[in-house]
């Protein structure tokens, strides 16, 4: 629906750039449609037309096709990755939120295409200038503030143009859809989420780790207490700055984890069997 037959619907109808605090105001093509004087139905009815004409018009990009649909395999120089982003459930202005995390970007992007519902791909070209782990939550923060939106991010690994893209495409779509949900931590990349996906289905058959998972949680600090150590490779100094802890404090409550586990998590094999006991 064009823009002049929206306004001989509703000639008080305006579109501007930040949504009205007062007014009904709706998504349209990456600004807002503001209407004063709508009765609840008109704007439930104009909200599902304009989503649903978005959805007539959507077509299939090249990177779309070849990546969902194994389409023609598509040539590029250097490297890729393909970035999942996931919103809030109830948010509903999605091409402003798409194009203020698009704006964002220093590093050339070849493709944006949707997944599932509030789920989209960026495909984007390696350069000197990509954004790191931490890059992204400044972006992340940012457009949080600007639209209200939470985001959950996966960044994936480099790819190059002689790689079976298809394949690793779909593998870290599924790791993204399957532990996005069990990760609190808002950007997530594969080497972080590589040990709970490839090991989770033969943990849960094990009844040792059992035991470990349920002594950890009967304190309710150990938990955090391991994924700080794991996090910084065992380094109890660092583990306690993140945990706002003293290290003598920390050093006492592994020494508690010694005597009621018989786990020595100073040491990295102990370590990684407590760390994995609470996957």
């Amino acid at each position: 629906m064009d823009i002049d037959h929206l306004l001989a619907l509703f000639p008080a109808a305006k579109v501007q750039t930040q949504k009205s605090k007062t007014t009904f105001s709706v998504p349209y093509q990456g600004r807002w449609l503001v209407i004063p004087d709508i009765s609840k139905r008109e704007a439930a009815l104009l909200t599902a037309l304009l989503k649903k004409d978005a959805m007539q018009h959507h077509q299939e990009s090249p990177w779309e096709q070849y990546l969902r649909s194994n389409g023609k395999k598509l040539e590029f120089e250097g490297q890729i990755r393909f970035l999942f982003f996931k919103c809030d459930d109830d948010a509903n202005d999605q091409e402003l939120w798409l194009a203020a995390i698009q704006n964002m970007f220093s590093s050339p992007l070849l493709d944006i295409f949707s997944l599932e519902k509030n789920e989209y791909c960026f495909v984007e070209k390696i350069t000197p200038t990509s954004y790191g782990i931490q890059d992204f939550l400044g972006v992340l923060q940012t457009v949080e503030a600007d639209t209200g939106v939470k985001f959950k991010l996966y960044v994936g690994h480099s790819w190059n143009n002689t790689d079976p893209l298809v394949h690793y495409f779909n593998e870290e779509l599924h790791i993204f859809q399957r532990e996005n949900g069990q990760t609190p931590t808002p950007i997530m990349y594969f080497s972080s989420l590589a040990l709970p996906f490839f090991t989770k289905e033969n943990l849960r058959k094990s009844n040792i780790l059992a035991y470990y998972r349920k002594k950890i949680y009967q304190d309710t600090q150990l938990p955090d207490i391991i994924r700080a150590l794991y996090k910084h490779q065992g380094n109890i100094s660092s583990a306690a700055k993140q945990l706002y802890l003293h290290r003598n404090t920390l050093l006492y409550h592994l020494d508690k984890i010694n005597q009621s586990l018989g786990l020595d998590i100073k040491q990295m094999d102990d370590l990684i069997l407590a760390y994995l006991a609470i996957l």
